[in-house]
């Protein structure tokens, strides 16, 4: 369910919105030591925050959020 919030240590993959929705739906996490976030559950195993740097656990909370589609690209640089 969009914008619920539980606690897990598992963070679930990717789903996309029902009929013709284009909206796509990632799984984010807040730390439970600093309450940082949201982090990705896809690439961020441990809070970004450099003065806490916990690793994810089951009193993380996670939440399943609609992710606006992006074109993935290399970074540009302006002259």
């Amino acid at each position: 369910m969009p914008g619920s919030k539980h606690s897990s240590s598992k963070c679930h993959g990717h789903g996309h919105g029902h009929g013709t929705s284009s909206k796509t739906y990632i799984w984010v996490w807040y730390c439970e030591n600093c309450n940082t976030g949201p982090l990705n559950c896809s690439i961020d195993a441990q809070c970004t925050n450099p003065h806490c740097q916990h690793t994810r656990c089951g009193r993380c909370t996670t939440e399943q959020v609609a992710s606006h589609h992006h074109r993935k690209s290399a970074a540009r640089i302006r002259p």
